[in-house]
């Protein structure tokens, strides 16, 4: 009886040993760990207000999740074709008064559970505007007519492909904010505000 259970101890060491892969460098690899949730928002088209400041924004986790914006995108025409100068702002606080709209959050993988960075358009220009860290990119960007094929959208991306780091919020308070910096209104601008992140743990 003995001998039998040393037997069946060898086989299955044996081909315990066998199903592992071991590198030339002769350590076990392992799984990397899975991706973040990713989640995207996006807005209705809509009309900016007059003289607009931040028209769309994301503010960070209710929760206790480390929020990484990758990309942020534009979408938009007017009346008459132009280039308007758009900017990137961090804010260290939320927007405050103002009329917004909150924007549905999607999750990428729909097993996953639900976002908690807040995202939303402005309609009506915040009454406060959030303490600024900075401006983190500025763009001239075309607006084409209504009826025109041009391309009508602009992405600033802020992924490992751009050999930087993603913009980090790490409490509710941290605010990325699309913003037209209090310029005059082109007639007949309309406008769509896309957010792409992801939520981790710290």
């Amino acid at each position: 009886m003995k001998i039998l259970v040393a037997l069946i101890l060898c086989f299955s060491s044996f081909g315990y040993a066998a199903l592992q892969t071991i590198p030339a460098n002769g350590q076990l690899s392992y799984p990397s760990s899975p991706p973040a949730q990713t989640f995207a928002a996006v807005s209705a088209l809509f009309g900016p207000p007059a003289t607009p400041t931040d028209i769309c924004s994301l503010s960070g986790s209710t929760g206790t999740k480390i929020i990484k914006v990758y990309k942020v995108r534009l979408s938009s025409t007017q009346s008459t074709a132009g280039i308007n100068n758009w900017f990137i702002v961090k804010r260290s606080a939320v927007d405050t008064a103002g009329t917004s709209v909150s924007i549905t959050p999607i999750l990428h993988d729909s097993f996953e559970i639900a976002a908690t960075g807040v995202p939303k358009y402005w309609t009506a220009n915040p009454g406060g505007l959030g303490a600024v860290v900075g401006t983190v990119r500025s763009a001239l960007i075309p607006a084409p007519v209504p009826a025109s094929n041009a391309n009508a959208f602009y992405e600033f991306d802020f992924g490992p492909n751009t050999g930087g780091k993603a913009i980090v919020l790490r409490n509710s308070a941290e605010t990325v904010a699309l913003n037209f910096g209090g310029a005059a209104l082109p007639t007949g601008l309309s406008t769509i505000c896309e957010f792409m992140w992801t939520e981790e743990n710290p």
